[in-house]
């Protein structure tokens, strides 16, 4: 056991033995902290749903009561004692709210479409994070390997240009060149080995477990947008900073209708009924029953209503203007992540060709080291190009990953149901199709902002 897999296992995470990156994302969903706490926020979230049906449901209440009382006076028969009891059944069902209740409840489900879309968004940004972290732990692995592999080839060149020096063949400054090189190479593994620490501990952070062996990506290429203007459409759709932005536009709108049906008249049907004994020593019960029909008209109150519509309006304005900011932002995000996927791909070609030329070149310059042509120097320095081209395969290879997983989260499909081949884009519900008839309500309103 690597001293770094020791030390994560110290900190209570398992290890896999092996998986794919498909199985880190699963393992991400179901044991990250911080996303079990934003899905128990939306959970209270969803609670306001309820609460807002519950204004425009009838309430009933009873109540009973018993006791007894001692009087005295003075004159005849001066001492009174009574035992009253009694109970009262009461109900009040709410006909007309101004529209409040209806305003309410589409409101309160806006709120949880939005809360939705940010617990989408959390999860989209912990997958692309653990995307890169498997990524990052690969490649530096496969460094760590090469600046191994490294260190025993100079040693072994050290070895040999050390006993050709003995032969009379090679001279003392090239001895000391291969030692300095393979000091150089050691320092070089070292500081891979301690990247390589920094990357496991980041994924076990965001897995719930240290790294095992992990298996290669296999990247989602036909969920992947083909141009930057369809990235753009969908992060726009379907993105979830977007969505969410925007039915918090839509939930703006309708609380600022439930403000303005505060002005409007109330009606309710109110009913009772009551029965008491033994509260008075004229009569032993009394039993009263009503039904009534309530209008209630707002007159005045000081102007605090009329101060509520006017602050919900603002905070409705700037909510469009919030939303409008998001499609900006989330666009830029968008077209860096396409951007900076595209010039991975670059690279990746680029350095592949790098590393076919480097290895040409060393195998050339230590057969044309065999006959004198070359010297040690010019071997050292080949080794050392053919080993940055293959750190540069392996860093633009991750760095393709990362941007990739990056633009599928701003998009919104960054998550092991898409990669699994199911469905990434939303289906049609009830809650969709109210969401769609809530769209025209994004346009900001006429009224501006004071």
């Amino acid at each position: 056991m690597s001293v770094q897999a020791a030390l994560l296992l110290m900190l209570g995470w398992t290890s896999a033995d092996a998986e794919t990156l498909l199985e880190a994302l699963a393992a991400a969903d179901a044991a990250n902290p911080a996303l079990a706490a934003e899905r128990q926020r939306q959970q209270a979230t969803g609670e306001a749903v309820p609460q807002a049906w519950a204004e425009g449901l009838p309430s009933v209440s009873a109540s009973l009561d018993a006791g007894s009382t001692r009087e005295e006076y003075y004159g005849p028969n001066s001492v009174s004692s009574l035992t009253p009891s009694g109970y009262s059944i009461s109900a009040s069902v709410p006909l007309f709210r101004g529209l409040q209740t209806v305003n309410g409840i589409r409101a309160a489900r806006a709120r949880v479409r939005a809360g939705d879309q940010r617990l989408s968004a959390t999860s989209q940004r912990l997958f692309a994070d653990v995307a890169t972290a498997y990524a990052d732990v690969r490649r530096d692995r496969k460094i760590v390997r090469l600046r191994r592999e490294n260190v025993r080839f100079l040693t072994s060149e050290l070895a040999a240009t050390s006993k050709r020096m003995r032969a009379g063949d090679t001279s003392r400054t090239d001895v000391a060149q291969a030692e300095a090189r393979r000091e150089e190479a050691k320092a070089e593994l070292s500081e891979a080995a301690a990247d390589l620490v920094e990357s496991e501990s980041r994924y076990a952070s965001l897995v719930g477990r240290i790294p095992g062996k992990l298996q290669s990506v296999t990247l989602p290429h036909d969920l992947l947008p083909a141009s930057l203007d369809e990235a753009i459409a969908l992060a726009d759709t379907h993105g979830p900073i977007v969505a969410a932005a925007r039915a918090e536009a839509q939930a703006a709108v309708h609380q600022a209708r439930v403000r303005r049906g505060a002005l409007l008249p109330t009606v309710s049907l109110e009913a009772s009924y009551e029965n008491q004994r033994g509260d008075s020593a004229s009569y032993g019960a009394s039993e009263e029953a009503s039904l009534l029909a309530k209008l209630t008209f707002p007159l005045f109150e000081g102007g605090g209503r009329l101060s509520r519509i006017r602050e919900a309006d603002s905070q409705s304005v700037a909510r469009h203007y919030d939303h409008a900011q998001a499609r900006s932002a989330t666009a830029a995000s968008v077209t860096a992540a396409f951007r900076r996927r595209r010039a991975a791909l670059d690279r990746i070609a680029a350095s592949k060709s790098q590393l076919s030329a480097a290895r040409t070149a060393l195998k050339g310059v230590r057969l044309e080291a065999e006959v004198g042509e070359r010297s040690v120097l010019d071997i050292l320095d080949a080794q050392r190009e053919r080993v940055r081209a293959e750190i540069a395969v392996a860093s633009s290879e991750r760095d393709y990953v990362a941007a990739s997983f990056r633009l599928l989260a701003e998009i919104g499909i960054a998550d092991p149901a898409a990669l699994a081949g199911q469905s990434p884009l939303p289906v049609e519900t009830a809650e969709a199709a109210q969401a769609a008839q809530d769209a025209a309500m994004v346009a900001p309103p006429r009224r501006k902002p004071r």
